[in-house]
């Protein structure tokens, strides 16, 4: 079979497997190729499988490649790598079957080596070398977790030899490990990075020779960590991370999309800092905590790029504040129930903005009825496609809300047709979410029945109240004749879903 193997096969250092070339005992077998001559001697441990017969030994490396392929397609290894998975068996049957698996990246893409203090069973059985060995195995997603314990420590001091050909990296660190990262950078190659790093009160002093890279990195204002980072996901409010010196020298020239998950407004606004005015962020996505931030000194942040704002669930009113122009801005989400959010903060925002929104989704559940279309009627505000409206909670509000769409009430018949046109001229898209048992057909067919309407689409989480004529569904139909797709089912394409 002619060689292939260059796509499979990665050379590693087997420095530390001297161990298992010891001479024959009584637990070592010795085999024979097809040609006959003998192959090393491989010590068999108590619990390892069985040895390979000797056609399977005499297999190609790259038919074992595809054949290991094969027998883990439908079972990668989980973040718990125990004795019942089959590539288990398969690193244990002898050295060349575990350097041939380990040097094969397609079997290792979900891999998470954790390191556990307490659980032992969740690390593989070979070495801490062959777990590096799995990282140098090509262009790979690194998923690591680096817990308090000592081996877990020198795990990550090791890898890091490799963090220069990282492209992809989620790791779990404590403060230890964060300032291990930060003192072994650059990394060129990285695009994609998920923190999430714990305040343990264990602590390892950091070598000396990575605290002295550290101060001279510091000490250069033109170092960059991560020159090609496209994506940054910060998990568990890793405070660390936002308060360690040489996060606030970084640029991230490169960054598209960031995710803060249970950041306070504190930390979302020092990412924002440190973007730069020539910032290319086109989604900033975060659940934070109540926070009142007060950053001093003061600024506000420029952001040319961006067209998705997502903010989720509570949120300090500090992060608006802080954003100045953002004139691509497309889509402007707020889930859950904002009460900071008023309209002192929402209304100043898109004015000076300069955007032209066409995704708006308000949870209003406390905002008052002439702030919501104080809001609706703003320049940049009235462009929108699709609204999105949840967490009413009284009936009568979202009744007065359809009727506010339009500016014609129960007024005299001598209208002119410019008083009836609805406020928002381009909405096509209506979703409504969190108001059970609470939404009547009053509201919908306001919301249609005017001249200048675009509206092509309802969605709710439950169906329309009956009114009090009984004919609810027969007004449905009506609505549904006339052009207007009314959808009630909770597994429909919900944008507050999907975000």
């Amino acid at each position: 079979m002619p060689s292939t193997g260059s796509e499979y096969i990665y050379t590693f250092d087997n420095s530390d497997d001297s161990e298992e070339d010891d001479a024959p005992s009584n637990n070592t077998l010795l085999s024979t190729n097809a040609t006959g001559s003998e192959f090393p001697p491989q010590k068999l441990e108590p619990d390892s499988p069985a040895p390979p017969s000797v056609a399977l030994r005499a297999l190609p490396t790259e038919l074992l490649a595809i054949i290991f392929e094969f027998a883990v397609h439908d079972n990668p290894p989980s973040i718990y790598f125990t004795k019942n998975h089959p590539l288990y068996s398969i690193i244990r049957v002898c050295r060349r079957w575990r350097n041939v698996a380990v040097a094969i990246p397609k079997l290792w893409r979900e891999f998470v080596p954790y390191l556990c203090h307490n659980d032992r069973t969740v690390a593989p059985v070979y070495t801490v070398r062959k777990q590096l060995a799995i990282l140098k195995a090509g262009d790979m997603h690194v998923r690591m977790g680096v817990w308090k314990d000592h081996d877990a420590v020198y795990f990550l001091l090791i890898s890091l030899e490799q963090a220069h050909q990282w492209a992809f990296a989620q790791l779990s660190l404590s403060h230890l490990g964060l300032a291990l990262i930060l003192s072994r950078g650059p990394f060129p190659r990285l695009h994609k990075l998920e923190l999430s790093v714990s305040e343990w009160t264990y602590f390892i002093q950091i070598p000396p020779e990575d605290e002295q890279r550290l101060q001279g990195y510091l000490a250069d204002p033109e170092y960059t960590s991560f020159p090609q980072l496209r994506e940054l996901t910060v998990y568990d409010d890793s405070t660390m991370l936002f308060k360690h010196p040489l996060f606030h020298m970084i640029t991230f020239s490169q960054l598209r999309i960031c995710h803060l998950w249970e950041c306070d407004a504190d930390n979302a606004l020092t990412v924002l800092s440190v973007l730069g005015p020539g910032s290319q962020l086109s989604l900033f996505k975060c659940s934070g905590l109540e926070s009142d931030a007060t950053l001093r000194p003061p600024f506000v942040v420029s952001i040319s790029q961006l067209d998705f704002y997502n903010c989720c669930f509570a949120f300090s009113t500090a992060v608006l504040r802080k954003i100045g122009a953002a004139p691509l801005l497309t889509s402007f989400l707020i889930d859950a129930s904002c009460d900071t959010l008023r309209d002192l903060e929402l209304l100043p925002f898109f004015e000076r903005s300069g955007c032209a929104l066409e995704t708006l989704q308000l949870c209003p559940a406390s905002y008052k009825l002439v702030d919501v279309m104080r809001l609706l009627r703003l320049p940049s505000v009235r462009t929108i496609s699709v609204l999105v409206l949840a967490g009413f909670c009284i009936r009568s509000h979202l009744d007065n809300v359809a009727c506010e769409f339009s500016r014609r009430t129960k007024s005299r018949a001598s209208q002119s047709n410019q008083e009836k046109t609805v406020v928002v001229p381009s909405l096509q898209r209506l979703e409504l979410w969190y108001a059970p048992h609470l939404i009547s057909l009053n509201m919908l067919e306001a919301l249609h029945r005017y001249r200048g309407s675009t509206l092509e689409q309802v969605i709710m989480a439950s169906p329309p109240v009956e009114g009090q004529d009984g004919k609810s569904e027969k007004r449905v139909n009506r609505l549904m004749a006339r052009g207007l797709q009314v959808t009630w089912n909770s597994e429909s394409d919900s944008l507050l879903e999907a975000s």
